[in-house]
Parts: C-alpha cells; structure tokens; sequence
C-alpha cells in the first residue's frame, strides 16, 4: 500500500493551514483511487489538540516526536510519498523543513513532491477527480 504523507505550512496560521491541508486531503481522499493509497496528514490533530497544546512548549515538543515518528514509519515504506505543500512565498516553514530534512535522511530526496497550496489544488483537479 503506497503511503502519502502531507506537509506544510502551520504556525503562521493554523486554521488556514489545517483548512487547507484538510481541502487536499478531502479530493485525494473522494477521488476514484482512493483504494490505491493512504493519506496522513497531521494538521488536523495538532489544531484540535489531539498532540496536546501547541502553544506549550513541553507539549509541542511531545506532539512533534508523535509526529515525526509517523513520518519516519511512511518513510520506510518504499513506495511512500512526501507531499509538502509549500508556503505561498514557495519556501517551508521551519517545521516543514525539518521534517522534510528527516525524509531525506530516511530516503534521500526521492519521492518529495513540492507545490503552493493552489498549485496542489490544479494538480489534483486534473489528476485526480473522478472519472
């Protein structure tokens, strides 16, 4: 089974961010290959919580383990993908960067795709809508 793994953005603006993580998510998710794959994507658990509080740092330190530690189990699947949806300056952020730092690590730099959230959006709508 290939596994996704999204990325991006999330400090300078949660809520925009976990949006639209969760809107790319939601079209691979819905689209006719959805069996071919899983996505995971970690926005939503930290903006609700979910790694405990982001704002305290013992806490965010905690969640940031729980998330790089799914990171690294996609990464060593080889057929695994890394989807890092760029800021809208096309730069990461600082977390975005070292999770992908961690995958290069892991796998060197194969299968590390890079866009702005609405370049995901177009890529997405041609490649994978319904049929």
């Amino acid at each position: 089974m290939k596994m996704i793994y999204l990325i991006g953005p999330y400090q300078s603006n949660p809520k925009k961010w976990t949006d639209r993580m969760c809107d790319v998510t939601r079209i691979v998710t819905q689209s006719d290959h959805s069996h071919e794959f899983t996505i995971l994507t970690p926005h939503p658990m930290i903006y609700h919580g979910g790694y405990g509080e982001d704002g305290d740092a013992i806490q965010r330190s905690k969640g940031m383990t729980q998330t790089l530690n799914l990171l690294m189990i996609v990464a060593t699947n080889p057929s695994s993908e890394l989807w890092v949806m760029l800021d809208d300056d096309d730069q990461y952020s600082q977390g975005t960067e070292m999770e992908v730092d961690m995958w290069k690590l892991l796998r060197g730099p194969d299968q590390i795709h890079e866009l702005r959230y609405d370049q995901w959006i177009q890529y997405l709508e041609m490649v994978w809508r319904d049929e």
